[in-house]
């Protein structure tokens, strides 16, 4: 062995040794390198410097190589399970560089890989829509209107609200909701008069028609259901002012006079009679229909029982 060594020339052996030193080298830092160094694989078993974590909540759900396919699983995730019209959208999908350790190679996944693995994404919210608000109807009784009658004495109005609702997501479901409303429009309630109120003999029919004689501008006088009546034609604008004082409001007692000359206010015939005996707002029958109390008259004082009709006839 040493004679052939020894007919090997000094230059050829220097050049020997430098070759087998560098192997050695060589191979021993690609051991060293792989065992202690600090990198990572990728998805197709090449050495990468750097790798990104995609988290969960506090639970890692696997690397990626790139921070771009990191993001993507992340917006994915995020997208996959927040339902359209949320805003403010706040989720525990986080992504971050994931920091290395000598001798530790993780290998990083391919974006499809992470996609599937089970986790629980939290989605949180603001979603915001505007809601009807409907109106309550509500009854009043009154003694201004005859028992049994109805009249609206306000229309209903629905009045709207916009909401906003904070909703906490789990994988798409909601799980947890906050309301707070705003009022936009204010509903309006719908009111209904209700009548209470009888006539002198204790009925309340407002509708109710006299089989008698009735009065006429051709007789004069008659005795109508509730006893004397005459007629008497004079303007009846404070008579109708007196009545709105009482709160019969124009709205619901109107001002008319009928086909047949009577007048009336809400549909009643309008009345003169003894105030003491049957104030103003009574319900009284005539030979012409319902009528209310609204004036009085000197005849009063004589025939305390008469009653004296409001007609736009003229006295012939």
């Amino acid at each position: 062995m040493n004679a052939v060594l020894n007919k090997i020339p000094k230059s050829t052996m220097i050049i020997i040794l430098i070759v087998l030193t560098l192997t050695v080298i060589s191979v021993a830092s690609v051991f060293l390198i792989k065992t202690y160094g600090i990198y990572a694989w990728s998805a197709e078993g090449k050495i990468i410097n750097e790798v990104y974590a995609v988290s969960v909540g506090d639970k890692e759900l696997g690397l990626t190589a790139t921070k771009d396919d990191a993001d993507k699983v992340a917006e994915r995730l995020k997208g996959e399970n927040t339902p359209e019209g949320i805003s403010q959208v706040t989720t525990n999908v986080t992504t971050g560089r994931k920091t290395l350790k000598r001798g530790v190679h993780p290998r990083a996944e391919g974006n499809d890989i992470l996609l599937k693995k089970k986790c629980t994404v939290v989605v949180t919210g603001i979603k915001t829509y505007k809601q009807k608000r409907k109106y309550k109807t509500v009854k009043t009784k009154t003694d201004k209107l005859i028992k049994g009658d109805r009249k609206i004495e306000q229309k209903g109005r629905n009045g709207l609200v916009k909401v906003t609702e904070k909703i906490k997501y789990e994988n798409g479901k909601p799980v947890y909701s906050k309301k707070t409303r705003k009022t936009i429009k204010k509903s309006k309630n719908k009111i209904i008069k209700i009548g209470i109120a009888v006539s002198e003999d204790g009925s309340g029919d407002k509708g109710y028609k006299w089989n008698g004689i009735q009065l006429t501008r051709a007789a004069g006088t008659v005795i109508g259901p509730s006893g004397k009546e005459t007629y008497y034609n004079l303007p009846m604008g404070g008579v109708v002012r007196s009545m709105r004082s009482l709160g019969f409001s124009e709205k619901e007692y109107p001002y008319k006079v009928r086909r047949d000359g009577v007048k009336t206010i809400g549909g009643y015939v309008m009345v003169a009679a003894n105030l003491q005996l049957r104030p103003k707002g009574t319900f009284v029958k005539t030979s012409r229909g319902m009528g209310i109390v609204c004036d009085t008259g000197s005849f009063a004082y004589s025939n305390k029982r008469q009653l004296d009709l409001a007609v736009d006839w003229q006295k012939g």
